[in-house]
């Protein structure tokens, strides 16, 4: 419903047209709603950005979506505190996530990146220490929550905090004693109060919302559940919000099939058939991300196979045929925003009960 960025298959960020498909190498981008809070997202020598010890070069380098609009940072002055704060924003007092593209430097340093509520002195919040050099993140104080993606020249890297308190912040790319001259390139600064870092939202001088993604996949109104599979492979999923997070919805006669997990239990999936009072069908554990998934009704009995691991078959009563022509992925349960976040690499469905042979042989 609003344009939205991704990283294509060459590691370089492009922008898509409302109601069309973001393609990453890991597949089809499909995300939650999200809001960069971070005004002047491109414009480091805009006036909101608080420079110390340095100077901004403007449009000093390639951007990561090939234009010139990459700004540096450049030292003018040794001092132990060097570097930039991000314009003011107003923390939720739970969850804030801090995330930027920084050039890969050609000089070995740290660049030590945290949140304060000032622009110096005051308590620091989820301390890390990151070096553009060799990519290596080091924590330093703090319950913080960080990932770095490597796009080839540049690196993303986002740092996410719960333990901010609410009211006035700022977030800091702070550099210590390096000599005149040094430089960081830093590029789509983005400040979001969620969980993790989403695709990247450009700002100038207000915050600006990319609307949630919604997922159709037709299935032609000819697969019934009595003998059903749908298969799917995906990849990067992800929760910038708290609660359940559905993977797929398929709807029935007095409910939804439903795959999902919730936020803060993300390796936990749970198969049901989703009236709003009935248990979960099936369930499964696992240790690391979701990788491929298998859901099959064979009459009356249920089955989910998640990367290998089969879940507890139960049985329920007949669910009746597809009501619908279309399977909602990564979207809405009864118009309730409760997305999953991640790429789709593959998603089938059949009109028979797949077996642990044949979802074998469809895998990669």
């Amino acid at each position: 419903a609003s344009t939205a960025t991704y990283v294509d298959r060459y590691g370089i960020v492009k922008t898509a047209a409302v109601n069309t498909i973001r393609e990453e190498k890991d597949g089809f981008l499909i995300e939650q709603a999200g809001t960069n809070i971070a005004t002047y997202s491109e414009q480091l020598d805009n006036a909101a950005w608080t420079k110390v010890n340095g100077t901004v070069n403007v449009n000093a380098q390639t951007a990561p979506n090939g234009s010139l609009t990459m700004d540096e940072f450049e030292v003018t002055s040794v001092s132990t505190v060097q570097g930039l704060s991000a314009p003011q924003f107003t923390s939720n007092g739970s969850s804030d996530t801090f995330s930027l593209f920084i050039l890969k430097s050609l000089s070995n340093f740290d660049a030590l990146l945290y949140f304060r509520n000032s622009i110096g002195g005051g308590a620091m919040y989820a301390t890390v220490t990151f070096n553009p050099f060799t990519g290596v993140v080091t924590e330093s104080a703090g319950t913080e929550d960080y990932s770095v993606m490597d796009m080839g020249d540049y690196y993303r890297f986002s740092l996410t905090s719960s333990l901010i308190p609410a009211g006035l912040m700022r977030a800091h790319i702070r550099l210590q004693s390096l000599p005149i001259g040094s430089k960081i390139a830093v590029w789509g600064a983005q400040i979001e109060q969620s969980l993790a870092a989403t695709s990247y939202i450009p700002t100038a001088g207000s915050a600006v919302t990319r609307i949630a993604d919604k997922a159709l996949l037709p299935v032609l109104n000819n697969a019934v559940t009595k003998e059903l599979s749908i298969f799917g492979i995906i990849s990067n999923i992800s929760s910038s919000t708290t609660g359940n997070k559905f993977i797929f919805s398929v709807p029935v006669l007095s409910g939804f099939l439903t795959l999902y997990y919730n936020a803060g239990n993300p390796n936990r999936y749970i198969f049901r058939y989703d009236d709003g009072i009935s248990p979960a069908l099936a369930s499964v554990n696992l240790s690391v991300n979701l990788r491929y998934f298998a859901a099959t009704v064979d009459g009356s009995n249920i089955t989910i196979n998640i990367n290998g691991t089969e879940g507890s078959v139960s049985k329920i009563g007949d669910p009746s045929v597809l009501l619908a022509d279309d399977i909602t992925f990564f979207s809405y349960l009864n118009s309730t925003p409760a997305q999953a976040s991640g790429n789709i690499k593959d998603f089938r469905i059949y009109d028979f009960a797949l077996n642990a042979n044949e979802i074998e042989y469809l895998l990669p």
